[in-house]
């Protein structure tokens, strides 16, 4: 469903990390921004679109089902023109920090991978995808 996205945007993060220590030897900073969702770019309903198109996997019904229901609810406010302005804040500070997040509505999932133990963050998210697997543990 969206493993493939999240690949992606680990990978990029782990590579601006890496290339942060790197550059730092010359001078440059590396920033990383998370922006969060972004009702206006239509992410959600393309994907929904393109995924309709795809042969259905009954065992991922309930899966599906969760997940469609998580992002159905999540509430963001925020606008291209609020990410931008973290994006030259960043880029403008003057200081070697690495990670900016952007808009309110990720702060939690941030917070959450941040400051909890691996556990207690596989249980969070476990929570807002599986709820059914969570009470069976």
């Amino acid at each position: 469903m969206i493993s493939l996205y999240c690949a992606s945007k680990f990978a990029l993060e782990g590579f601006s990390e890496s290339l942060s220590y790197e550059l730092a030897s010359q001078g440059i900073a590396v920033k990383i921004v998370e922006p969060g969702g972004m009702h206006s770019t239509n992410f959600g309903k393309r994907s929904g679109t393109e995924a309709a198109h795809n042969a259905a996997l009954a065992d991922y019904d309930t899966f599906i089902a969760n997940a469609n229901a998580f992002f159905a609810s999540w509430q963001s406010s925020a606008t291209e023109h609020d990410v931008a302005k973290v994006i030259f804040g960043a880029a403008t500070d003057g200081t070697s920090q690495l990670r900016y997040v952007a808009t309110a509505d990720i702060a939690p999932l941030v917070k959450a991978r941040r400051e909890t133990s691996e556990q207690e963050y596989i249980t969070f998210m476990k929570s807002r995808f599986s709820p059914n697997e969570q009470n069976a543990q």
